[in-house]
């Protein structure tokens, strides 16, 4: 009996797609399959090829993302899962390749793609990527993209790219991978003979395509083949399916490699590896139909993404009366990684228009709050316009009572609710819906002319304006607000707006902006980004403008990309110095490491120190958040009074939704234990200098120098100005799990004033005691196995 087929099932879906496109009448101008590329706010782009417009740009920005600034003219180019031709035709209308092959399993596929590439001369066949049939050493460029997840043996299809390729040719490879493969798949590469070029996780930005992907599409395949949907699987990863939520939530990332073959023999990948990337497909099925099961319910009210624990911040966004999530579609692009931006669908409305609408704010808020028990422990903002802020308001009420004050409430275009609304907005004796609506202004005179249209969205109109006029509250709650007026709405004037501000006992802000009632639609992204500097900075400090990163950053003065990252804060009276010892140790020679210097030491002597402990990390932050990698995991370690520095910039960091993978407190006492008195930074000078030689750390030789010490002491004693007032009574809590590190016989430090450090994260806190005193890291054993240490937790999966 012969083996079945194990590529026969990806044939035929291929097949019943391309017929799908076709009735539904998009065969011509599906150029691209693949899910497309959008910018997103704080992260690289690498195009050089420029993109067109129109229906396929997203698709084309993903090529020209995953080729970069690739050589291609006078190349000979390999596309592997060629699809219809889209990237082929991108490449030779923007670059002069040699030749062009492209192979594709499905044949509808490659005659769609003969079609589309007949003006260019390419070659297409139907051929199997495991068993590619070019000679060896035949290619200059060999490309592959969201296909290989289909492949039945993935190692020998990597195998055999390498085989084709050229010494020195290059590999571009872009796929959704199981966080957990991605070491296995590197190792496999290396083993193969690739070296990398740069590795990128772009998840973030193909979900911002996704999210804008017009909804029709689908429905309209759906009608074509009713089964397609459900035989394809994940494949069009819209919001709100398994697998957008996977990817949401970082358990599938979507990655963009581009190899350099090098010299030399195809070597032996560990059998191990390539066993785990053959189970590559079962492991995906297993995520998706874990999400699939667990996720029907979030996905109802959350269509483009749930909240989820692993976020830095979930963000809920409610939409005016009678609109739905899709009118926040593209927010996601605009917020900082680790945001999770959750617009909220209420019943009666786009996906959900057969369920009948709510008829009171509190019924609504009920409804939600039981989706939100697995989250209420982590950060929350809440988002609202017209309407939507009645609901966030009423939403933060029910939290609170059950001991969860969300970090913001962003209120647009609402009166304050101990202001009555004037039923003025509902329809007059004889008056069909589309009067009032009229006069609101906002709604499309295409729906106000269509009576189906209006008599569809009759209940969930009827619902929201009840809710709107009946909702009345003179509560006060515990979050700050900013509120958003719109300068000339004539509905809802800015005093009105302005009124929130008695209905908050923490901070208020008053914001406006131009445009009128629905500025929402002409300004999300100008408003996605006043909510992310809003949330960027704790307890409403103001932001910081970003300075040159090179002087504090003396080690690593170009930004350390493509690398894990240990940032380095020192002591007091300390320099970046004291970790150059590390950049020799073997441990971390993969790893980027880099020391702070922080004014009027070291380098940068002749500048003043800072005395203002808010004012130095909120520098810090903003520094750190533009230098380093993000997509690579980064860890702080600080050491005594750069422990403390470290944990005050965490805490920035974290409000911008960047979360590092550790923070290591090394002697230093918690943040809820004060400084014993007397104090250091007001001891008299002889006073001062005995207590350096106490404690240790600065060499004898050099507190017998006067005229040097002179020189060095108002440093020093701008440090012990910011270590010796701190205390924070109930310390703020991490995201990130800490490392606490102290030196067995640290007479400075206590074993009972590291214990808080514990209440200062959500995620867990170790310890560590080598043998050594306050100055342990003086020791190389001690250094060494701390080296091993840091590697651990920087490789380690979050």
């Amino acid at each position: 009996m012969p083996e079945p087929d194990p590529t026969s099932g990806n044939r035929d879906v291929y097949t019943r797609l391309d017929r799908a496109l076709a009735t539904a009448g998009l065969g011509e101008d599906a150029h691209f399959l693949n899910w497309g590329y959008r910018p997103v706010s704080g992260e690289p782009d690498a195009a050089v090829l420029p993109v067109g417009a129109g229906s396929n740009a997203d698709g084309e920005r993903l090529v020209a993302e995953l080729l970069g600034p690739t050589p291609l003219d006078r190349r000979r180019v390999l596309d592997v899962g060629c699809g219809r031709g889209g990237a082929l035709a991108f490449l030779a209308a923007r670059a002069r390749p040699l030749t062009m092959v492209g192979i594709d399993l499905s044949p509808d596929n490659v005659a769609r793609a003969r079609r589309a590439l007949a003006p260019f001369g390419a070659r297409l066949q139907v051929a199997d990527a495991c068993a590619l049939p070019q000679a060896d050493a035949s290619q200059d460029v060999v490309l592959n993209l969201e296909s290989s997840g289909a492949y039945a043996d993935l190692p020998a299809f990597l195998r055999h790219v390498a085989r084709v390729l050229r010494s020195g040719g290059t590999f571009v490879y872009g796929d959704l991978w199981p966080a957990e493969d991605e070491a296995p798949l590197r190792r496999t590469l290396d083993a193969l003979g690739f070296e990398e070029i740069a590795v990128r996780d772009v998840t973030r930005q193909v979900l911002a395509a996704r999210a804008a992907a017009p909804t029709g599409v689908l429905e309209r395949l759906s009608r074509a083949d009713p089964e397609l949907v459900e035989a394809i699987g994940g494949y069009f990863a819209l919001p709100g399916s398994p697998l957008w939520e996977q990817m949401a939530s970082g358990h599938i990332r979507y990655g963009l490699l581009r190899l350099r073959r090098r010299e030399g023999p195809i070597g032996c990948p560990d059998a191990g590896d390539a066993d785990h990337l053959r189970d590559r497909p079962r492991r995906m099925s297993g995520l998706l139909a874990g999400a699939g099961a667990a996720g029907h319910a979030s996905r109802t009210w959350f269509p483009f993404g749930a909240p989820s624990v692993d976020a830095a911040i979930n963000v809920l966004a409610f939409p005016f009366a009678a609109a739905g999530a899709s009118v926040f579609r593209g927010w996601e692009a605009h917020l900082p990684a680790g945001f999770r931006f959750c617009p909220v669908q209420l019943p009666g409305r786009e996906h959900r228009v057969g369920e009948p609408a709510f008829r009171s704010v509190e019924a609504a808020v009920e409804a939600l709050l039981p989706l939100l028990e697995p989250v209420r422990h982590r950060p929350l903002a809440l988002l609202g316009w017209s309407l939507g802020c009645k609901l966030a308001f009423a939403l933060a009420r029910r939290l609170e009572e059950t001991g969860t004050v969300p970090r913001l409430l962003m209120l647009g275009a609402c009166p304050s609710p101990d202001r009555p609304i004037s039923g003025a907005s509902l329809p007059r004796p004889g008056e069909s819906w589309a009067e009032p609506l009229r006069r609101l202004g906002g709604t499309d005179e295409v729906i106000l002319g269509h009576d189906g249209m209006l008599g569809t969205l009759r209940d969930c109109l009827e619902g929201d304006f009840a809710m709107a006029t009946d909702y009345r509250s003179e509560a006060v709650i515990a979050a700050p607000i900013l509120a958003v007026a719109a300068e000339a709405d004539s509905l809802v004037r800015v005093e009105a707006v302005a009124a929130w501000k008695a209905r908050t006992g923490a901070g208020f802000t008053l914001h406006t902006l131009p445009g009128g009632h629905f500025a929402l639609r002409d300004s999300g992204p100008a408003l996605a980004r006043l909510l992310a500097d809003r949330l960027a900075a704790p307890t409403g400090e103001p932001e910081m403008p970003a300075e040159d990163p090179r002087p504090w950053l003396p080690f690593t003065p170009a930004p350390p990309r493509g690398r894990p990252q240990i940032v380095c804060f020192h002591h007091a009276g300390g320099s970046a110095g004291f970790f150059r010892p590390w950049l020799d140790l073997p441990e971390l020679t993969e790893i980027a490491i880099c020391p702070i210097e922080l004014p009027g030491r070291g380098s940068r002597f002749g500048e003043a120190p800072r005395a203002d402990l808010a004012d130095l990390a909120r520098s810090l932050s903003a520094i750190l958040a533009g230098h380093l990698d993000w997509s690579r995991p980064v860890l702080l370690f600080g050491h005594s009074l750069g422990a403390l520095i470290a944990y005050e910039t965490a805490l920035r960091l974290e409000g911008r939704g960047l979360i590092p993978r550790q923070f290591v407190a090394s002697a230093r006492r918690a943040p809820d234990v004060p400084t014993p008195q007397p104090w250091r930074h007001d001891r008299e000078d002889g006073a001062l200098l005995a207590e350096l030689s106490r404690i240790g750390g600065t060499d004898a030789a050099i507190l017998q120098h006067r005229e040097l010490m002179a020189l060095m002491l108002p440093a020093i004693r701008a440090d012990f100005a910011l270590t010796d007032p701190y205390h924070r009574p109930r310390p703020a809590r991490l995201e990130c799990p800490i490392l606490t590190i102290r030196g067995r016989a640290d007479a400075e430090i206590g074993e009972a004033d590291m214990s808080g450090w514990a209440a200062a994260t959500r995620s867990g806190c170790t310890r560590w005691e080598p043998e050594g005193d306050h100055f342990y890291l003086a020791d190389p054993a001690t250094r060494n196995a701390l080296a091993e240490r840091l590697a651990h937790l920087v490789r380690a999966a979050p």
